[in-house]
C-alpha cells in the first residue's frame, strides 16, 4: 500500500478518533487500565483490520488530502484535529438519524430482533433494545463519516468505490465496521468511562 504522507497523517488521526468516538477523550488510557484483555485485543484487532481496509480504500480513490496539519505531539493532534472530527462524524450522525428514513429502518432492525429472538420463553427490554439499536446506528454512521466520506471528499477519484474491487472492500469494510462497534460496545458496558 502506497499512500502519501498526508494520507498516513490522516489514518492515525482516524486511528485515534476511533477511540474517542467510542471512548471519550481519554477515555483510551482509563479502558487499558480497567477492562478485561480479552475485549481490549478483540478491539484492537477490529481497529486495525478495518484501517488496513480503509488504507485500500484511500489506495484506490487516490486519496490527497491538503493542508494536513503535521502535530509533533499526540495529545496535541487529539485536542486540535481529532476531536473536531469526531464532534462532525457524530453531529452528522444525529442528523441522518433523525430523517423519517432512518427511523423507519431502525424500527425494521427491532421488529426483524423481536420476530427471530423473542417468544414465550424468551423476553427483551424494549427500551433497552432500542436505545442499542439507535447507538448501533449513531456509531456506524460516525464511523461510515470519519473513516470513509470524510475520505471520498478528500479523494482524486471516490467514485472508484463503485467498481467491484471498491465494492469487495466496502463489503469487507461494513462487516470489520460492525465488529469494532460490537467490541466497542462490549468495553463501554464493562467499563465505567464517566469515573
Amino acid at each position: 500500500m502506497r499512500l502519501t504522507k498526508q494520507s498516513k497523517i490522516r489514518m492515525i488521526e482516524n486511528f485515534y478518533g476511533l477511540d474517542v468516538m467510542f471512548f471519550g477523550e481519554n477515555a483510551s488510557k482509563k479502558v487499558s487500565k480497567v477492562c478485561c484483555p480479552a475485549l481490549l485485543e478483540e478491539y484492537a484487532v477490529n481497529k486495525g483490520v478495518l484501517l488496513s481496509i480503509v488504507g485500500e480504500m484511500y489506495e484506490l480513490m487516490g486519496h490527497s488530502p491538503k493542508d494536513v496539519k503535521k502535530y509533533t505531539k499526540v495529545n496535541r493532534m487529539i485536542e486540535e484535529s481529532v476531536v473536531p472530527m469526531v464532534f462532525h462524524a457524530k453531529d452528522w450522525a444525529k442528523d441522518v438519524l433523525n430523517l423519517d428514513e432512518s427511523r423507519m429502518l431502525i424500527r425494521k432492525d427491532i421488529e426483524n430482533y423481536l420476530s427471530e429472538n423473542v417468544d414465550d420463553e424468551n423476553s427483551v427490554d424494549i427500551d433497552e433494545l432500542i436505545e442499542s439499536k439507535v447507538l448501533d446506528k449513531m456509531y456506524s454512521i460516525s464511523t461510515d463519516n470519519l473513516l470513509v466520506v470524510s475520505a471520498m471528499a478528500e479523494s482524486k477519484h471516490p467514485l472508484n468505490l463503485k467498481k467491484p474491487e471498491g465494492r469487495v472492500l466496502m463489503s469487507a469494510y461494513r462487516v470489520i465496521r460492525d465488529s469494532l462497534i460490537e467490541s466497542a460496545q462490549l468495553i463501554r458496558e464493562s467499563v465505567d468511562l464517566n469515573s
